[in-house]
């Protein structure tokens, strides 16, 4: 049970990242990022080029104030494709990159998916511990119920 509730808080809380961006500073390494590239670029991926390339999202590889190394994980396209890289490293000056941005924990999302997911766990606490019928203690009365009640020979 602590397995099942710790992987759908784990769930909830997934949702509740953002990118926000960094500005002039140079992203920590192994922090998950999204590099918006100024003019569109085709990069090669295995055995093909991916054409017109906007953006780059992956893990930061390598960075410095001159340059920008992502272990990346999809491509887009300016068409709005998306390509998976599965850890292809690509290497980009900063002037060639528009924007960077680091995914971070976003506070306010967080704390309504705890309250939800806590809501919800208590509804569903209160609906299995609740006994049924008319909640006066007594055990049901009919024949279907009396059936069910009786004792197996």
């Amino acid at each position: 049970m602590r397995r099942t509730t710790a992987s759908v808080l784990l769930l909830a809380l997934s949702g509740c990242y953002l990118y926000a961006p960094v500005g002039e500073a140079v992203p920590e390494r192994g922090s998950e990022v999204k590099a918006r590239l100024a003019p569109t670029q085709d990069l090669d991926l295995g055995e093909i080029t991916v054409r017109d390339v906007d953006e780059v999202e992956g893990v930061v590889y390598r960075a410095t104030p001159d340059s920008l190394a992502v272990s990346s994980t999809w491509l887009h396209s300016r068409a709005g494709a998306r390509f998976g890289t599965n850890g292809a490293i690509f290497y980009f000056e900063r002037g060639s990159v528009d924007d960077v941005q680091v995914r971070r924990l976003h506070a306010a999302r967080s704390v309504v998916a705890v309250a939800a997911f806590l809501s919800i766990g208590a509804g569903l606490f209160n609906f299995i511990a609740s006994p049924g019928g008319d909640q006066s203690g007594e055990p049901p009365k009919g024949p279907v119920d009396a059936m069910l009640l009786a004792p197996i020979r």
